[in-house]
């Protein structure tokens, strides 16, 4: 846990990001298979919009604030 406490802040962005700005805060899915799916979904456009160069926090705050 010492090694992810100087990141922790961008770690909470990025989820936070995946809850408010990729609508993952509440999933109506119906089958195990198809939560799964989705989650994967939301977590490689989380990784897809940091890739193309929003990785700053003030940038993750602003994209999920948005």
């Amino acid at each position: 846990m010492k090694n992810f406490k100087p990141i922790r802040g961008k770690i909470e962005d990025f989820f936070k990001l995946l809850k408010q700005g990729l609508n993952l805060r509440e999933i109506h899915k119906y089958t195990p298979k198809s939560v799964e799916k989705t989650v994967y979904l939301n977590v490689f456009l989380g990784a897809l919009i940091i890739s193309q160069g929003f990785y700053s926090k003030t940038a993750i705050q602003q994209l999920s604030e948005n």
